[in-house]
């Protein structure tokens, strides 16, 4: 049974203090996980994952090349987010050379170069130059990318939903050692639910929604 929320609301008075010097009821405490700024006992361990964490990030091998595919707006944020690894060499390939220039303008260890994918010998030669691939192209564009990605035997990422075709390729990409990862981001989206915000907000003043 699904329970709303407000149904909670007349129970609280009895489970939090009115004082914070008032001690939470044992099951409570045990739950507690942060506490005036600090990470309680119970979950010190918390920490110890956040700095190996930290210090696995600086350790990537000097030997791993990021092939970006596409140059459009999503581009540029991943780009700034991985030329923070000292050790990772990225290249960004976009049939737009203007714009993959502008993608990495201003960050080390990033270059730009022209690609038209559907030229397959000069995709199968870059896939094959760098380790994992990132693709921000139109959806359609996945499967070919996906393609060459298996026979160079090379790992891909995107942002896309799995498609049929895609789908398709499981048992040929598990063969081939390849992980085609999709799907990598928050779902429904966090720029969809920024809009929702904004229009939402929007409604709440008495503003039209016109497109």
């Amino acid at each position: 049974r699904r329970v709303r929320g407000e149904s909670l609301f007349p129970f609280l008075s009895s489970l939090v203090p009115d004082s914070p010097k008032t001690p939470l009821l044992p099951a409570l405490e045990a739950a507690v996980i942060t506490k005036d700024g600090k990470l309680t006992d119970k979950f010190n361990y918390i920490d110890s994952f956040r700095r190996a964490n930290e210090r696995d990030r600086l350790a990537v091998s000097s030997k791993h090349k990021v092939l970006v595919l596409g140059s459009g707006l999503v581009s540029g944020p991943l780009v700034r987010y991985l030329s923070r690894f000292k050790a990772l060499h990225v290249t960004v390939a976009s049939d737009c050379i203007d714009a993959a220039e502008s993608v990495v303008k201003g960050r080390n260890r990033t270059v730009a170069t022209e690609l038209n994918v559907n030229d397959a010998t000069s995709l199968s030669a870059l896939i094959r130059s760098h380790d994992v691939i990132v693709s921000l192209l139109p959806p359609p564009l996945h499967p070919l990318v996906a393609k060459a990605c298996i026979k160079e035997r090379r790992h891909l990422v995107t942002t896309s939903y799995v498609s049929d075709e895609l789908a398709a390729m499981d048992s040929e990409a598990k063969a081939a050692g390849v992980t085609i990862l999709n799907e990598v981001g928050l779902d429904p989206g966090i720029d969809h639910l920024l809009a929702m915000r904004a229009i939402n907000d929007a409604t709440q003043r008495g503003a039209k929604l016109v497109s």
